[in-house]
């Protein structure tokens, strides 16, 4: 029986007239102790649910740094040394020199550019 239809037939045993109290008043306590022992499991169940998201998040986490590893070491070993030949090259729309930062960072906001926004930095 759901914790609802307990709460109705309560509601619905209090309305009713009776002239045997103590059969009402038991039936009343028992209805009570069914919700109560009702609630008692919800809120283990939740618990138990609570913990299972938690231990889901904490395996996700580890799931993605491991995820992270295996991507530096694949970029480590399959693109850096392309990079580094210059068979691979960025392309750069533009430099600005520092000064010229807000004048770079608006450019960026433009999104007009193709390419990487430079900012050269004088030795």
């Amino acid at each position: 029986m759901q914790v609802s239809e307990l709460q109705a037939r309560v509601t619905e045993l209090a309305k009713r007239p009776t002239a045997n109290n103590a059969a009402f008043e038991q039936q009343l306590f028992d209805a009570q102790r069914k919700i109560a022992e009702l609630d008692k499991k919800a809120q283990g169940w939740i618990t138990r649910a609570e913990q299972a998201v938690k231990l889901g998040d904490e395996a996700l986490a580890r799931a993605a740094l491991e995820r992270k590893v295996e991507i530096a070491q694949s970029l480590r070993s399959n693109v850096w040394p392309l990079i580094e030949s210059r068979e691979v090259k960025p392309v750069v729309h533009r430099v600005f020199p520092l000064a010229q930062a807000a004048a770079a960072h608006a450019l960026m906001e433009s999104s007009t550019h193709i390419g990487k926004i430079m900012l050269a930095v004088a030795p």
